[in-house]
């Protein structure tokens, strides 16, 4: 098994030296040095670039972590929670709702929630009077009552 000669930047400016096996990735790295860290680690920086913590080591290499308390760190966690959103709204209203990321607002997002009036027109060549209408086509009034169709 090919071991790799990792020199890891801690957060006061300390350079170790680790081995790491190709097997490992840069979360098995960060285990290690989590204890130097106030905040959650969540992404390195490989040689400069940063990479997700999921990433195999394939050579040796520089690395350094980014936190939750760094500003790249705040923009992939608030990026992975919209995400994690977008994908709770599908599962429970399925596609006939949507989430609209309008813009930045201060450290967050503004955000629309829209049911797909569009859709419903496609499906029942009509449109709803407004978003509580009742249809009688199954999937669209499953959808504006905010259900999923069987």
């Amino acid at each position: 098994m090919q071991e790799y000669s990792v020199k890891v930047t801690s957060p006061d400016g300390q350079v170790m030296a680790v081995t790491a096996s190709e097997s490992d990735t840069l979360e098995a790295v960060a285990d290690r040095f989590k204890d130097y860290y106030e905040d959650d680690i969540i992404l390195g920086i490989v040689n400069g670039r940063l990479r997700e913590l999921n990433k195999k080591i394939k050579s040796d290499c520089e690395l350094s972590f980014v936190t939750t308390a760094d500003r790249d760190g705040r923009r992939t966690y608030r990026r992975s929670v919209v995400l994690l959103l977008q994908r709770a709204i599908y599962d429970v209203y399925g596609s006939m709702t949507q989430l609209h990321v309008m813009h930045s607002l201060g450290e967050g997002y503004y955000c629309q929630l829209e049911k797909a009036v569009v859709q419903h027109v496609l499906i029942c060549g009509k449109r709803p009077p407004n978003y509580q209408a009742q249809c009688k086509n199954t999937v669209c009034g499953a959808a504006f009552q905010g259900k999923r169709a069987a």
